[in-house]
């Protein structure tokens, strides 16, 4: 009974190593200095995400970061409706099938590398489609011409 005790009290003791400011680097506490002021209020999981993406930005190179500093200012910009909406839909998206997604991805590249010029008219096209839905209370999937 004894060794049964103890493996139950070694098992339930080990946790995850908390991750302490001053057990990072420099160049990590340089990257994360916004957040030293509420390093030890946060929870151990927020602290690792950090530290996750801290470590993934010092790999990248300057048109990497640059890239990255772009879409964060964007998203910046964005009312918090237009984020919450944009939040649903990648939680729609994480919860879809990898075939789904692998479909999705390769309509979203086909999309990429059409010219400015196309891109603008389909999204066009698909903002009148969405209105002519919207004023027939369609909320559905738009139909196909056979």
């Amino acid at each position: 009974m004894s060794k049964f005790l103890m493996l139950t009290l070694l098992l339930f003791s080990v946790s995850v190593t908390a991750v302490e400011w001053q057990d990072l680097n420099k160049q990590q506490q340089q990257v994360l200095k916004n957040a030293e002021q509420r390093w030890d209020s946060m929870p151990q999981e927020q602290r690792q995400k950090l530290v996750t993406g801290a470590d993934r930005w010092l790999k990248m190179n300057d048109g990497q970061r640059q890239q990255i500093k772009s879409k964060f200012e964007r998203w910046q910009s964005l009312k918090p409706e237009q984020q919450q909406h944009l939040r649903e839909q990648f939680k729609k998206f994480r919860q879809m099938s990898p075939e789904q997604r692998k479909q999705i991805r390769g309509a979203f590249n086909k999309f990429q590398k059409m010219p400015k010029e196309q891109r603008a008219k389909l999204r066009e096209k698909f903002q009148q489609a969405k209105k002519n839905r919207s004023r027939q209370g369609h909320k559905g999937k738009p139909r196909r011409k056979p």
